[in-house]
């Protein structure tokens, strides 16, 4: 008897859950319809002028000193790059989006928690959620050799944790904050 009030109670915990978030559900699964849908339709990988230079970037002549093999880009990408292609061979531009692909959407639940420390609640917060999350402005750079995509969601964590820092008073944040906003100054040039 014991064990049936201990289901009945978690189903009914459940469904209370479930009722107060229902929007987030929503939100949820149309931003993944949407973007299984923007998948679909794209190619797996867009190359530019610009993702060339990226893809011919050397790292071992980099750290040896000769800075001409950078191809007057700055290093964390090319770098990303040719790790990539270490560990997955021919086929490292495919895992190069999906790493792009796995951060954005991971970027997406940073958004949320990001909106609701600076106090922006439920309807808002879901609707803005959304917007960043099937906006083809932010979707649209995650299939792309180019360092876009890892600006986009290196932004989101950037504020989160100069917020988090901003109302805690930790250090942690503050100095992840500065750390990251130095990696992605090295990661794409601003011109």
């Amino acid at each position: 008897m014991l064990r049936k009030s201990r289901g009945k109670e978690a189903v009914e915990m459940l469904w209370k859950a479930l009722r107060s978030h229902w929007l987030w559900g929503c939100t949820i699964c149309a931003i993944a319809i949407s973007r299984l849908f923007w998948y679909a339709i794209q190619q797996p990988y867009l190359i530019y002028p610009d993702s060339t230079q990226y893809i011919a970037f050397d790292t071992v002549a980099v750290l040896q000193g000769n800075m001409t093999k950078a191809c007057s880009r700055p290093p964390l990408y090319g770098i990303f790059l040719d790790l990539m292609e270490v560990f997955f061979g021919e086929n490292y531009l495919n895992a190069v989006t999906f790493v792009q692909m796995t951060l954005s959407i991971l970027s997406i639940v940073v958004f949320a928690k990001l909106l609701r420390r600076v106090g922006i609640s439920s309807p808002w917060c879901e609707l803005c959620v959304f917007l960043y999350g099937v906006t083809p402005a932010v979707v649209g750079w995650e299939n792309t050799i180019l360092t876009e995509s890892f600006s986009l969601s290196g932004t989101v964590l950037f504020l989160y944790w100069v917020v988090l820092y901003i109302q805690q008073h930790r250090l942690r944040y503050g100095v992840g904050a500065i750390c990251l906003a130095a990696a992605l100054t090295f990661c794409a040039r601003s011109s």
